[in-house]
């Protein structure tokens, strides 16, 4: 039996899970190499031997001549959507395949920086003196009362006003976008929960419960407490 052709460099607790979801639900066979993350929570100087940046998600396709390697999690999920058949793509010239694109580029574009924010914002504080903690939590609160907080919002409300008139992000079929939302949701739900709304909750649920992803869900440190 030959080896898998894709392999998919993870570090934990990151947004690779997202790539290993979607490998299950592609049924593509693939080999995961798991990277610690420092006592600094960065990703180890290994990830730059794979890719330049050290970051994670990458990919390694070895059954291109030569094997290349593919970062960022919506440029891997392009790639492997356009490689391999499946149904996780809505047609085009759809409204689907137009939210489809949305919430794939939104999840990270939008709606990410602001949550990686509020996660630094959280470690920092849990890292500093604590005769100063009282300052520094003023004003990282302060930045989220005036930058982070109101697109996290708008954004969350967004698309729970669109997940009343369909079950998945994109429409009433589950695709790639779903995927894709999910660790920045997941993430929200954790770090901005009163901005989660009901749909949304649903939602998460309901894409847990796929059989794909709870293949992968050992690599989410969330859905095990």
């Amino acid at each position: 039996m030959s080896s898998p052709t894709i392999v998919l460099h993870h570090l934990e607790d990151s947004r690779s899970i997202r790539i290993a979801w979607l490998l299950e639900e592609l049924d593509v066979p693939y080999e995961i190499k798991v990277y610690k993350r420092l006592p600094s929570k960065l990703a180890p100087p290994e990830l730059l031997q794979v890719h330049p940046l050290g970051k994670s998600p990458v990919i390694v396709d070895n059954s291109a001549n030569p094997p290349f390697a593919v970062a960022e999690s919506g440029a891997i999920i392009e790639y492997l959507t356009e490689k391999f058949p499946n149904s996780l793509v809505p047609a085009r010239g759809t409204q689907e395949k137009v939210n489809y694109t949305y919430w794939l580029h939104a999840s990270e574009g939008t709606l990410a920086p602001p949550l990686v924010m509020k996660v630094i914002f959280n470690e920092t504080l849990k890292n500093v003196p604590f005769f100063i903690s009282p300052i520094i939590g003023l004003v990282f609160n302060k930045i989220s009362e005036k930058v982070t907080d109101p697109t996290i919002e708008r954004v969350l409300a967004y698309l729970e006003s669109e997940l009343v008139f369909h079950k998945y992000a994109a429409g009433n079929e589950f695709t790639a976008a779903d995927i894709q939302l999910y660790r920045t949701l997941r993430n929200a739900l954790v770090y901005t929960p009163q901005f989660v709304g009901p749909k949304t909750k649903e939602w998460l649920e309901l894409i847990r419960q796929r059989a794909a992803f709870k293949k992968v869900a050992y690599l989410d440190p969330e859905v095990q407490k």
